[in-house]
């Protein structure tokens, strides 16, 4: 029986912690008393990696959003040279 309600209790911190990455490192459980500490270690470490691969996604997200803009100025940028070539002509 405790199993079963340990393993529910489980399966809603995941679905909460994937819902929720940004309080993924918050440990907002904490503070629930039939949580033994040694579960609520685990359930931050848990937490704390999920945050950190959103975390890492997030970034690597800005990163190719920059390169695209960069990517899309150095056309814009080629392309005003090339009709500025033909007009110059």
């Amino acid at each position: 029986m405790k199993r079963r309600i340990r393993k529910r209790e489980e399966e809603e911190e995941e679905e909460e912690i994937e819902d929720t990455p940004r309080l993924a490192i918050q440990g907002y459980l904490l503070n629930y008393n039939h949580i033994s500490f040694g579960d609520k270690l685990i359930i931050l470490e848990r937490r704390k990696t999920v945050y950190l691969h959103w975390l890492q996604e997030e970034k690597e997200k800005e990163e190719e959003e920059e390169e695209e803009e960069e990517e899309q100025e150095q056309q814009q940028e080629e392309e005003e040279e090339d009709l500025n070539l033909v007009a110059g002509s």
